[in-house]
Parts: C-alpha cells; structure tokens; sequence
C-alpha cells in the first residue's frame, strides 16, 4: 500500500512541475555552387559573398509550442554537384565564414544575429570536406521561428581552383514544457 502512495505523489510531482521535452529541428540549405578558376586561384584572388544559397523558413511555430529554440549545429558540406571525373575537391579555400538569421516580418523589430561563424585561423582543417561552424548556443531563435525567418551567409574566400557546390545542414534544438 505505502508503494502505491509513494507512486502516486511521484507523479502528480512530475505533471504538476511539467516536464521538458527536447525536440530537434533540422534545416538544409539548397546546394549553391561557388565558381571556380585555376587562373584566379593562383592569383590568390579573394571574394566577400556569400558561401551557402539563401533559406527562407516560414512560420514553423505557434508561441506556446516551443519555449525555446536554440542553434545547435550548423555544417557546411560539399556536395558532388559540381565534380567532375577524377575531381578532388575540398573547402580549403574558405577563410572565414559567418550564418546569419534575420526575420521575414518587417514590422517584428528583430535584428539581423549571427548565430555561427567558421574562422580558419581557429579551426585550420587541411582538406575538409565539410566545415562544423562555432555557434553561439545562447541566442534565443524562437522569435524568429514565430515570424519565419531567413538564413543567410557572409564569406571571405580564395576562389576555388575549379567550381565546388556545397549545402549548409543547420541544426535547433527546441523544448516544449509539458504540464
């Protein structure tokens, strides 16, 4: 019997203080093509662009779906797109790189933020495939997923020996309080 009391103040503990559910949210860019020249790359000739294709995301949620959202992970990857036979490509060429979201409602009042950014001074790979950006995981992007929003990208870069496509993966992490 006292098991059964013990049971039953367990759980009316647990729907009375709510319980946190997680739940992940997975965006992918669409493949964007960055052009490429041997002449150029020799030069040692750099860009300022962008290095993934814009992506609009419309109103994903209602205000009491979510209390927070958050960005967990944002990769940039090569995809085969642009390889030709016997290709080799790699992201060596991108110096620094910095995802930004912005809101697709004007009258909002919210600002632009960078929520994740790839320096290679810091993160050096040699012949990447893929780049794992640095995000800022204290950036509250529910609002944004309220109004809809839009990444975009703001890149420094030698310009690759030939052309080279790549897609951005970004990961949130959301959490619903159940009570």
């Amino acid at each position: 019997m006292g098991w059964r009391i013990l049971a039953t103040v367990a759980t009316l503990s647990i729907l009375v203080s709510g319980c946190v559910v997680d739940i992940p949210i997975e965006k992918e860019t669409k493949v964007f093509t960055i052009e490429g020249s041997a002449t150029l790359h020799a030069a040692g000739a750099r860009v300022f662009g962008e290095i993934v294709r814009p992506y609009k995301v419309t109103k994903t949620i209602d205000k009491r779906d979510l209390s927070t959202v958050r960005l967990k992970r944002f990769v940039l990857e090569l995809t085969p797109d642009a390889q030709g036979p016997g290709d080799t490509d790699d992201l060596a060429f991108v110096e620094s790189a910095v995802l930004l979201i912005e809101s697709l409602d004007p009258d909002a009042d919210l600002p632009v933020k960078e929520i994740a950014w790839f320096d290679l001074l810091a993160d050096a790979p040699e012949a990447p495939s893929k780049l794992v950006f640095d995000v800022d995981r204290t950036i509250e992007l529910k609002p944004y997923f309220r109004t809809g929003f839009r990444l975009s990208s703001e890149c420094t870069h030698l310009i690759p020996p030939d052309d080279v496509s790549v897609i951005g993966r970004a990961k949130f992490h959301g959490e619903h309080v159940v009570f």
